[in-house]
């Protein structure tokens, strides 16, 4: 399960602009140089990375005295939620809309995933219609498949849909 809210990741804009500017999704990072880039001390950097390396987003390594880090795949899918969260994702002129009828006994399951759809940035349409512009990154889907909201669920890929403008202002798409 995506066991970190992402909306209380508190450097989320500066990591992720660290990850664009570095390009460093495949090889290992210093950690010294994220707690540079992020202003935060080394520590409190490490603290961070050692829960993510629990939950298993990333593998970290020393060498002469220097600490490492390297994003696993769960990881680098990690980063694709972060990124749609932020809306800095490109988008490639589709739109994903999710319908879902969740039953009223299993309330907690919907609640949940209307809090999940905020975080990543979707647009409520309807109570239980959501949209966003951009690809959905194979980590949402295994946690809907963990809260078992799939069941519920109808995913929807369209190239065009009434009212384009003003979802693309929403967006801030050109």
């Amino acid at each position: 399960m995506l066991k970190v809210r992402l909306k209380n990741l508190k450097s989320n804009e500066a990591f992720l602009n660290f990850i664009d500017s570095a390009k460093i999704l495949s090889r290992e990072i210093a950690i010294g140089l994220l707690a540079s880039a992020l202003r935060e001390s080394i520590p409190q950097t490490k603290q961070w990375l050692n829960r993510w390396q629990g939950y298993g987003y990333l593998k970290i390594s020393k060498e002469n005295n220097k600490s490492f880090f390297k994003f696993t795949p769960k990881g680098l899918n990690f980063i694709e939620l972060l990124k749609l969260s932020a809306g800095k994702l490109k988008w490639d002129g589709r739109w994903r809309i999710l319908i879902f009828d969740i039953p009223e006994n299993q309330r907690r399951k919907r609640d949940i995933l209307r809090t999940k759809l905020t975080d990543l940035g979707f647009h409520q349409l309807q109570k239980s219609v959501w949209i966003t512009p951009y690809p959905l990154p194979d980590a949402f889907t295994e946690f809907l498949s963990e809260i078992k909201a799939h069941l519920f669920l109808y995913s929807i890929t369209a190239e065009k849909i009434n009212r384009e403008n003003e979802l693309k202002q929403y967006f801030n798409l050109p």
